[in-house]
């Protein structure tokens, strides 16, 4: 088939699908009691209504974009305030916060100073040799003191072995 057949071949289609639309149109219109005329299917253009649109669009578009830029910035600025109040809202909680982080880290070094009764260069281990050394005379007197009870018990029971053996009588003999 020849190129021209084809184009011929689709312009009797078209041209037949334009009359059947005919048809129907103007059973349409008898329905409707109008007449019909295949001239007034065809649209005319009215160049002057579609430069209003086009006109009236354009400044529309020129109001949409102002109002977009103007939305943005409004935006930016409510954030910003957002943020702003929520910082001062949120102060009370960050001043009790470092608060916490600065008795947390006095207690930590309060503690490497005062260190353990283990630890004799800790104060704790130094105030605790010093109550050992204070309590030193008082364990010295009492051990003094048991001491000399022993002593005295040891001279008692030794006294008392002498004059017993003093006083029996096979212990002279012998």
């Amino acid at each position: 088939m020849q190129p021209a057949d084809r184009f011929g071949a689709a312009h009797i289609r078209a041209s037949s699908a334009a009359e059947r639309m005919n048809q129907c149109l103007a059973e349409l219109c008898t329905a409707l009691g109008r007449q019909f005329s295949p001239q007034e299917t065809r649209p005319t253009v009215n160049c002057n209504v579609l430069t209003e649109h086009q006109q009236t669009l354009a400044s529309s578009d020129d109001t949409i974009t102002k109002s977009v830029e103007s939305a943005a910035t409004t935006e930016t600025a409510l954030v910003a305030e957002q943020k702003r109040l929520s910082e001062k809202l949120n102060e009370p909680q960050q001043k009790y916060q470092t608060y916490k982080q600065a008795l947390k880290e006095w207690q930590t070094a309060l503690e490497a100073i005062e260190g353990s009764e283990t630890e004799p260069e800790s104060l704790k281990g130094l105030q605790l040799r010093v109550a050992q050394i204070n309590e030193l005379p008082t364990k010295l007197a009492h051990h003094t003191r048991n001491i000399r009870q022993e002593d005295r018990r040891a001279n008692f029971l030794s006294v008392r072995l002498d004059r017993r053996r003093e006083y029996r009588p096979d212990a002279k003999s012998a």
